[in-house]
């Protein structure tokens, strides 16, 4: 698994603009109750030019033309999707 940042870093790369996950680390606001202000994980990323959006879905509702896709787990830990098969 990896952190959140590390994820998201991984998918930057992906996408041919990498930002490193201190870099990520280092623009986002923190909170008391999960470390991570999502809202301005994404202002962040956005200003850097790349288009998100956080959204709940059951795995097998993630259209396949949306990866690479970044899954939130337990823990501030993530998962990077890089291909999605099948239905």
């Amino acid at each position: 698994m990896k952190s959140i940042f590390e994820g998201l870093s991984q998918v930057t790369a992906l996408l041919g603009t990498p930002v490193s996950a201190e870099t990520l680390a280092a623009g986002t606001v923190r909170t008391d109750v999960s470390g991570i202000d999502f809202r301005s994980v994404g202002e962040f990323l956005r200003s850097e030019g790349f288009d998100n959006h956080l959204s709940r879905r059951a795995p097998e509702d993630i259209p396949s033309l949306a990866v690479p896709v970044l899954l939130l787990l337990n823990a501030q830990e993530a998962i990077v999707v890089v291909r999605i098969e099948g239905a």
